[in-house]
């Protein structure tokens, strides 16, 4: 829902049942509410099977690395953290946006799509057994040469590259914080020439999950999401 929308709801409960009121009003539980309501009514759907990929597309593999960049407007901190983390890793603690290993889940669906077209998938396990660390956060740092590297220890013909940008600030209007939540991807050849992009956005409140919001995001849009990242290549006849 929109967060104007959203606020404008708000601002009417306030008003309707003031602070020193029995009434309870939970951001996480609206929230949970608005996001069964949309998975009921969602019809965007969309099927693969329009790309009409080549049939060559079905030989191809594609390895997909997730990491996400937090900004803070509080405190100006910011990182870049990915699938190459696990939880017992000695920087796991430092991590500052979800508590917990969300690449791998994310990495799945995607590749649940992938596996719709045909395309041969990695999970996270298998591409940290072969790509250092330092390689993989240089790919999602924007080197094209780790990009080139990666794919060629993983005779992968396709990288995926996916950066989670959360941004966190007050909302004004009624003191509430909100978390703005980004997911940018980006589709590369095993050359390391980007082939597309898509995006995700999504807008909740501080006190909702933030994980949670980050999967069903990518739950939500995966399809749509894959859809755009290969239409050009399938179209182009490649």
């Amino acid at each position: 829902m929109n967060i104007l929308l959203q606020l404008t709801i708000l601002a009417f409960f306030v008003i309707l049942f003031p602070a020193h009121s029995s009434f309870s009003f939970s951001f996480s539980e609206y929230e949970q509410q608005e996001s069964s309501a949309e998975n009921r009514n969602s019809g965007r759907s969309v099927s693969l099977a329009k790309l009409r990929c080549p049939q060559s597309l079905k030989k191809s593999r594609i390895a997909s690395m997730i990491g996400e960049i937090h900004r803070d407007a509080r405190t100006g901190r910011d990182g870049l953290y990915g699938s190459f983390i696990s939880p017992d890793s000695p920087d796991w603690d430092s991590r500052f946006g979800t508590k917990k290993s969300v690449y791998g889940g994310l990495v799945d669906d995607l590749n649940h799509g992938f596996q719709e077209l045909g395309l041969r998938t990695y999970t996270s396990a298998e591409i940290n057994a072969q790509v250092a660390r330092a390689e993989q956060e240089a790919f999602l740092n924007n080197n094209p040469d780790a990009a080139i590297s990666a794919a060629d220890r993983l005779s992968a013909d396709f990288m995926l590259k996916g950066i989670i940008s959360t941004r966190t600030q007050i909302n004004r209007v009624v003191q509430v914080e909100e978390v703005f939540v980004t997911i940018n991807l980006s589709l590369f050849d095993r050359s390391g020439r980007q082939i597309s992009s898509a995006q995700a956005n999504e807008t909740t409140f501080s006190d909702a999950d933030v994980l949670t919001t980050i999967q069903k995001l990518v739950q939500k849009q995966s399809r749509e999401i894959i859809y755009q990242l290969f239409r050009d290549y399938c179209q182009g006849g490649n």
